[in-house]
């Protein structure tokens, strides 16, 4: 059960940033969360979103 509320609450706030953010957030976005996935410690989306804009930010823009 609590499982599932986790994965409902991270599909919700996903796609509240979906809405609101412009087109580049978006992208960052995906990258963060598909880099989330592959990485070992899936728990900190927040770092990994902070990672992808120190190092890959020429990159996305």
């Amino acid at each position: 059960m609590f499982i599932v509320n986790t994965v409902e609450y991270n599909l919700i706030f996903i796609t509240f940033i979906f809405l609101k953010c412009s087109q580049k957030y978006k992208k960052l976005i995906k990258l963060a969360f598909l880099k989330r996935n592959q990485r070992k410690d899936k728990s900190n989306f927040q770092n990994t979103i902070a990672f992808l804009r120190k190092n890959d930010k020429n990159d996305l823009f």
